[in-house]
């Protein structure tokens, strides 16, 4: 998806894709590398490129690829997919990352410190457009470390949706709200009720 893409995508030369999403808007008149494929993790499609292609790889880079592939599917990186199980080892092996569960703590933690961040850009640091059968809607997620914060930074996404929503053109527009461990969520949406009836129907049993 373009929207997913670095900015400027649509008007840059792609010269290869790699992705684990599902095939997408991206046109190109081109002849090009397309490596897709089920995995909880680009950097697992990355790492059985390393190894077909004979690429030795280094303790920084399959850190690297490891830290992506956690970053992705979370600590159970090994167990969702198969292929990222035999991903997940291996890169494990060559990383010489000891501890994993340290190592991804740390990882978490970072990824959720929003020092120095205005609300709206913490709103929009992981959001994305889309469009189906000609409906334009976009979903965000901001995690936090603990139930605690679950709360207050849903209130602090609430009051930014209202003024977003004025100057947002999509149908619909939803939100979550999840802290880390405990995997607490709380959707919101804008308040049409186009918008209503499609997430009723999906959420069906939530307030």
């Amino acid at each position: 998806e373009y929207s997913q893409a670095v900015d400027g995508a649509e008007n840059a030369r792609i010269v290869g894709i790699c992705d684990q999403h599902g095939i997408g808007n991206v046109k190109n008149p081109e002849l090009i590398n397309v490596i897709s494929g089920p995995a909880g993790s680009t950097s697992a499609l990355i790492y059985r490129e390393f190894v077909r292609c004979g690429v030795e790889i280094s303790p920084e880079m399959a850190g690297v690829m490891l830290s992506g592939l956690l970053s992705d599917s979370g600590i159970e990186a090994d167990s969702k997919f198969s292929f990222n199980r035999t991903s997940f080892n291996n890169l494990k092996e060559l990383s010489g990352i000891s501890n994993i569960d340290e190592y991804y703590e740390s990882m978490v933690k970072a990824r959720v410190s929003y020092e120095g961040y205005s609300d709206r850009d913490i709103f929009y640091n992981d959001y994305r457009e889309y469009e189906c059968n000609e409906v334009h809607y976009c979903i965000g997620v901001v995690e936090v470390y603990t139930a605690d914060e679950v709360d207050a930074m849903a209130e602090r996404m609430r009051r930014l949706l209202e003024s977003e929503k004025t100057i947002n053109s999509n149908d619909i527009l939803v939100y979550m709200v999840a802290d880390v461990k405990h995997e607490k969520q709380i959707i919101g949406w804008n308040d049409s009720d186009y918008a209503s009836r499609i997430l009723k129907a999906t959420f069906e049993g939530y307030e």
